[in-house]
Parts: structure tokens; sequence; C-alpha cells
């Protein structure tokens, strides 16, 4: 099934947005269920094995957490460069939604970078950067789609 994040097609109205952002909610609640496993604490009496498993599962969370990023990228990359000027040209009075959209797409990218920073060099920091990273996107998501469902069913996006 294509990724419904990334999609390239144009759509009809603001029900891919939601698509798009339900997708990317349901990425982002496994991120954190990979974490809490990848972080687990298996009994003394068999570390050999959970060491292994333990740097298993924190493989696992690294390429899922690399991939979420790579796709919310994209996502974003979309709506900056194609969405967002469709909207302005289309309805003026959303400049400043769209403005706002936009500082928070670079917010969210610096905290991406945080999140990979940590996933190179900080394993400490990463609990904390993904929790940074869900409340952000989750505010993101949802005042976008307050603010962005209704004008994109009157002018597509």
């Amino acid at each position: 099934m294509p990724d419904p994040a990334i999609r390239d097609e144009r759509f009809p109205d603001g029900r891919h947005l939601v698509q798009a952002h339900d997708y990317l909610r349901r990425q982002l609640r496994e991120l954190h269920v990979l974490l809490t496993r990848a972080e687990g604490r298996t009994p003394a009496s068999n570390q050999g094995t959970a060491q292994q498993a333990t740097l298993s599962l924190r493989r696992q969370f690294d390429l899922f957490c690399r991939s979420h990023c790579q796709v919310l990228l994209q996502h974003h990359t979309r709506e900056d460069t194609v969405m967002f000027p469709h909207l302005r040209r289309a309805d003026p009075s959303l400049a400043r939604v769209l403005d706002r959209l936009e500082r928070e797409h670079r917010t969210i990218q610096a905290i991406l970078e945080r999140v990979d920073r940590a996933l190179a060099h900080d394993p400490g920091e990463l609990r904390t950067a993904i929790n940074l990273l869900t409340e952000a996107l989750l505010a993101h998501l949802a005042y976008e789609e307050e603010m962005l469902v209704e004008p994109l069913s009157r002018h597509g996006g």
C-alpha cells in the first residue's frame, strides 16, 4: 500500500490531509512502542541474550525512527512547496495561518535534527527528544487540520 503521507497526487479536499496526518500519528505511536522496548530491562541471569535482544531492538528502533523522520520531512516539504503556495494564491486570507505552519515546520525540523544527534551520539537524550517531537508534532497536526481541512475542501490541494 502506498504511504499516504507522501502520496504525490493532488487531492480534491481536506480528507487526504487528515489521512496523511493519521498515518504520521500511527508511526509516532509505533516509535514510542519501539523506544520503550529498546529501553527495556531484562534479569541479570539472562544478560548475554538480553544484551543481544536489546541491541537488536535498538537497531530496529533506529531504522524505524530514521524512516519516520524521513517521511515526516517529505510530508512537510510537499506542504511547503506545493500545498501552501497553492492555498496562498487561492485564499490570501490564510497567509498568517500558513506563515505559522511554515514556522512550525522549521521548529519540527530542528527537533528532528536533535533526534538524529541523539540517535548518533547521546542515547540518554533520545527519550527527551522523542517526547519533544511528539508534543510539537501532535499540536502542529491538530492546528493544521483545524485551519486547513475546510479551505482544502474548497480550493483543493
